[in-house]
């Protein structure tokens, strides 16, 4: 006679505590948090300012803590999530070196070690560039700043005034996305 057995009142009462504390932390731990995401289209090289950050709400962990103190390392699009990987937090210009705004090639990104030549007086300086080129790429008229050391800061200066300057990149080196 197995239906006269004593019903399992004591195993009964612990599986459904043990459903109900699942279904309760459960509940509880589903919460979410504000995560920065691009609001515009911006370059490499570029700072993260509060106008570009565009806040959403995504679960509790689902990405990395967020850093937005630095420059990107990217090209991004409007509505990418600001990764720590994109960030750079080390600053493209080494203490004591001047910016100098010369003709760059196209897609240029920040952070390329370039080459300087200056025609007159015929010399290179080592520099390094410090945002993206702007302008029209067909016409040949690309420019964007190169940090270069203060000692050659002047002779470049000089040189880009008189558009005696080609600015050079190794080949191979990274350029950005053409929008």
């Amino acid at each position: 006679m197995w239906w006269l057995r004593p019903v399992p009142w004591f195993r009964w009462v612990v599986a459904a505590l043990l459903v109900g504390v699942a279904i309760v932390s459960d509940i509880g731990q589903s919460g979410s948090t504000p995560y920065p995401f691009a609001a515009e289209a911006m370059a490499a090289g570029e700072a993260i300012g509060d106008a570009s950050v565009e806040w959403r709400d995504l679960p509790i962990g689902l990405l990395p803590d967020p850093n937005l103190e630095g420059r990107l390392r990217f090209d991004i699009t409007a509505g990418t999530p600001l990764l720590p990987a994109f960030v750079d937090a080390d600053p493209i210009v080494p203490e004591g070196w001047w910016l100098v705004d010369v003709p760059l090639p196209h897609g240029v990104v920040a952070g390329v070690a370039v080459r300087i030549v200056l025609l007159d007086p015929p010399t290179t300086v080592a520099g390094i560039a410090a945002g993206p080129g702007v302008g029209d790429a067909f016409a040949g008229e690309v420019r964007g700043p190169v940090a270069v050391p203060a000692s050659a800061a002047d002779l470049v200066a000089r040189a880009a005034a008189a558009d005696a300057v080609v600015t050079l990149i190794e080949a191979g080196a990274p350029a950005g996305t053409e929008g």
